[in-house]
């Protein structure tokens, strides 16, 4: 849900000398182990970041709203089937799933927990792990 956001607010909105969009990158912010990561023009870096947080505290606080869920659902679900026809993806999650004691079973019924979420279950996970008051940012800009 967040990517999809990020892409959204980090739309470029102004032009370079060619009339095209300068984008540079990444911005790279880490939030509670979390990495949010979107390109941005130089000069609207600043404001993105902000942008970031504002959204981070209306999910805090307002929770998704029910398009954020459906799309969230959505995405999490076609991930997993798109993941689960290649075999370094299923590779990964089973000895995962080995190393940290889980169950693999539980790896094959994980597109009905995603479409299990709820608006509670997304807004909760946000106030759990998006630590907006603990946080690292890195921007790579280009060389002048």
């Amino acid at each position: 849900m967040l990517g999809a956001l990020f892409r959204t607010i980090s739309r470029p909105k102004a032009k370079g000398p060619s009339g095209k969009a300068q984008i540079t990158g990444p911005v790279r912010l880490h939030i509670g182990g979390k990495t949010i990561a979107f390109g941005s023009d130089p000069t609207r870096t600043d404001g993105l970041v902000a942008r970031v947080f504002e959204e981070i505290a209306k999910l805090k606080n307002d929770g998704p709203t029910p398009q954020d869920i459906n799309d969230t659902k959505t995405t999490l679900v076609r991930e997993f089937e798109a993941g689960s026809l290649q075999n370094g993806y299923l590779l990964t999650q089973i000895s995962g799933r080995y190393q940290s004691q889980e169950s693999v079973e539980s790896f094959f019924t994980i597109a009905d927990s995603y479409r299990a979420l709820t608006a509670a279950d997304i807004q909760n996970a946000a106030k759990t792990y998006l630590n907006t008051g603990s946080y690292v940012k890195a921007t790579l800009f280009p060389e002048r």
